[in-house]
């Protein structure tokens, strides 16, 4: 199924784009998804799937955005 991404601050830097789609199986999950798409981040990472704010357990369906929202910091 096909979905589409967005990626902000970190991710979108380590993406070198702030959006793309993205092939996935069925079933899929946003914690799959953001994990097989950056395996070596280990990160802390919000979801949000169609604008609403989503547990890393959600399952996607086709045509679905999900947005990664990494960890802010500031000071």
């Amino acid at each position: 199924m096909l979905i589409r991404m967005r990626f902000f601050a970190v991710l979108r830097e380590r993406a070198g784009r702030d959006r793309e789609s993205l092939e996935v199986p069925l079933g899929a999950t946003a914690a799959e998804v953001y994990t097989s798409r950056f395996p070596d981040l280990p990160l802390r990472i919000g979801y949000a799937r169609n604008g609403e704010l989503c547990a890393g357990e959600t399952v996607l369906v086709d045509g679905d955005e999900l947005a990664l929202l990494p960890p802010i910091g500031g000071g």
